[in-house]
């Protein structure tokens, strides 16, 4: 692999990691704004899920409202 190509994925990888914290704290400000909204909850929870934090992403699931 290149150095220009090594590069390119370190690049890649941290804008994916600025895009994830954005997108946990948006989805906790929506919670924050609307302790109600159970799809902020979910989406949450799938972000963690998706990082491997398994017993983070229960936590919140246990938190969820129940859907309307």
């Amino acid at each position: 692999m290149s150095k220009q190509t090594k590069m390119e994925i370190e690049e890649l990888r941290k804008n994916l990691n600025e895009s994830i914290k954005e997108s946990i704290k948006d989805f906790e400000t929506a919670i924050k704004l609307d302790p109600k909204y159970f799809m902020a909850y979910n989406n949450l929870a799938e972000v963690y899920d998706n990082l491997g934090k398994h017993k983070k992403a229960k936590e919140i699931l246990a938190k969820k409202p129940k859907e309307i």
